[in-house]
C-alpha cells in the first residue's frame, strides 16, 4: 500500500519554492517529477530571484536526488546570472538535517544560508 498523502507539501509561487516533508516518502520521484517539470517550464523564463525555502524532517535518497536534480536546475540559473538562493531550515537539536544541507550545499553551486526553525522565515 502507498502512503504518500499528507507527505510532503510543495508550493511554488513569485518565484520562491516551499518544500516541507513530515516524513521519508518512498516514492518521492512520483512526488517531485511534476514539480521538476514544473520548474524546469520556469527556468526557461525564470524570475528575477527564484529562493527555496526547504524544511525537512528526514531525508532519504530519493529525497536527495529529487532535490539535487531541482538544485542543478537552479544551478543554471545562478551561472546565468540569477539570483537564486536556498534557505535550509532544520531544528536546533537535530544536527543530521543540517549535515544534510550542508553536504547538498557542496555538491551544487548556488548559495545557502541556515536557519533554525526557531528563526523566523525570511520571504
Amino acid at each position: 500500500m502507498r502512503e504518500r498523502e499528507n507527505l510532503s507539501d510543495i508550493q511554488f509561487d513569485n518565484g520562491i519554492i516551499h518544500i516541507k516533508e513530515k516524513c521519508i516518502n518512498v516514492y518521492t520521484h512520483e512526488m517531485y517529477l511534476p514539480f521538476l517539470n514544473k520548474f524546469t517550464n520556469y527556468s526557461y523564463d525564470p524570475l528575477s530571484v527564484t529562493q527555496f525555502e526547504i524544511e525537512l524532517e528526514s531525508l532519504n535518497s530519493n529525497s536527495t536526488r529529487a532535490l539535487l536534480n531541482l538544485f542543478a536546475i537552479a544551478e543554471k540559473l545562478y551561472r546565468r546570472g540569477h539570483s537564486v538562493k536556498v534557505n535550509w531550515h532544520y531544528k536546533s537539536h537535530d544536527n543530521e538535517m543540517l549535515q544534510h544541507g550542508k553536504t547538498l550545499e557542496s555538491l551544487v553551486d548556488i548559495p545557502f544560508e541556515f536557519f533554525t526553525l526557531s528563526q523566523h522565515i525570511n520571504a
